[in-house]
């Protein structure tokens, strides 16, 4: 047989003990549950305003974020463009293309090549001296602006 072991309360086990006999002794008159026929009140502590006032900030913020969503789709199809733009342009440097339009650097080289030859041809020596009048050595020049741009040999006048 066995023999159930009394368990020793302490000082504190005790006093809850008794305060939870003292608490149903005091409650047990009182009914803890509703009857059903009872009628419930209900308060309104501006429970229900609060939520509309939530919803209508959420709704807020929804709109908000959606315009700021927008701005913001704008600047990255600004950006796209600006990159595509860019990133061609820097395609076109490093195929040796350039960006500038052949036709114009031509015409200023021309341009530059053309005043130098008639100042050599003008003023190339100096009567007296039979000395060069420019620091510059004039048809090594010309000759080295012909072997960088080709198409200069077909302006050619001078004779060395």
């Amino acid at each position: 047989m066995y023999r159930a072991k009394v368990k020793n309360l302490t000082e504190d086990e005790k006093r809850d003990l008794k305060a939870k006999e003292t608490v149903n002794n005091l409650l047990s008159d009182v009914k803890l549950t509703p009857q059903a026929d009872d009628e419930l009140l209900e308060m309104d502590n501006g429970e229900g305003l609060r939520v509309d006032k939530t919803t209508e900030w959420f709704s807020e913020q929804i709109a908000l974020l959606n315009q700021e969503n927008e701005k913001l789709r704008q600047e990255a199809d600004v950006a796209k463009g600006d990159y595509g733009r860019i990133f061609a342009e820097l395609q076109h440097l490093k195929s040796n293309l350039g960006v500038v339009d052949e036709g114009v650097v031509k015409a200023k080289v021309v341009e530059l090549f053309d005043e130098l030859q008639d100042n050599y041809i003008k003023m190339g020596i100096n009567p007296a001296t039979r000395a060069p009048n420019f620091v510059i050595f004039f048809p090594a020049f010309l000759e080295r602006m012909v072997m960088f741009f080709p198409f200069l040999a077909n302006r050619k006048k001078y004779r060395i």
